[in-house]
């Protein structure tokens, strides 16, 4: 649990620009930069994020018990737009390597994602294509997963809230709907809004989630729903996050 309470506040799906790995540049710190989350209970299970010295990510690393479990590293154009993110995990055992390049429009809008899985004597396999629809208000309404022959076989809803909150999603695989999940949030600040171009709850919002409830319509019995506490720091962003018996903690540069 402690596992995943630390992952929801990540986003979803980690040096060319950082200055220093270890110890970033003095003009980092008071911008409310998120810098570690970890568990309350043990600081050696935590994420990190690592800057350049215009505040873009640059990378992000998961650590499980003291060990690097994941790594993404952020690649951005003269427009400060991610173009390429490599990633590295050893979620499943031996290690796994793969890339993301973004393509963008006129307006620095993300419109597809191309997914490339290692595949070992340096060939990186061809494997998704991801495109986004968007509303009128320029939010992503619709991310569509695309297999290697062009076949649609995934995509997700998202529905917002006045303020730009995801307040609402569907997610279909083969056609048929899989998961329902909505939320409701604080009016405080989000610290991963915008961090990345993940397309996930976190990422997107201005707020923090405080409830979240998901219907599974591929497994009966496995619907939950979960609320969230914070404490805040002077400037409205979170320090800490509280479900259940878990508590995450949030440090800033």
């Amino acid at each position: 649990m402690k596992h995943k309470l630390i992952i929801i506040f990540a986003l979803a799906l980690i040096i060319f620009g950082c200055e220093d790995e270890i110890t970033q540049p003095d003009e980092l710190s008071n911008k409310n930069l998120l810098h570690r989350q970890y568990p309350e209970a043990t600081k050696n299970s935590y994420i990190e994020y690592f800057y350049d010295s215009s505040f873009k990510v640059v990378k992000r690393e998961n650590f499980g018990d003291g060990k690097l479990e994941a790594k993404i590293e952020y690649f951005y154009n003269d427009k400060n737009n991610i173009i390429k993110e490599t990633t590295y995990h050893t979620y499943f055992g031996g290690p796994e390597y793969s890339y993301f390049l973004h393509e963008y429009d006129q307006k620095n809008f993300i419109v597809k994602t191309l997914a490339y899985l290692f595949m070992g004597t340096d060939t990186y396999d061809f494997r998704s294509t991801t495109t986004y629809e968007y509303d009128t208000n320029n939010r992503i309404v619709v991310e569509s997963i695309y297999n290697t022959e062009g076949t649609k076989t995934k995509y997700l809803e998202l529905f917002y809230d006045s303020v730009g909150n995801v307040i609402e999603t569907n997610f279909y695989q083969g056609g048929k709907l899989s998961f329902n999940d909505k939320y409701k949030y604080d009016n405080k600040n989000n610290p991963l809004q915008f961090l990345t171009k993940s397309v996930d709850v976190y990422n997107l919002s201005p707020n923090n989630i405080v409830e979240h409830s998901q219907i599974n319509y591929m497994m009966i019995g496995a619907d939950y729903a979960r609320k969230y506490s914070y404490e805040y720091n002077g400037s409205n962003f979170p320090i800490s996050c509280t479900s259940g018996s878990q508590k995450v903690i949030f440090e800033y540069y």
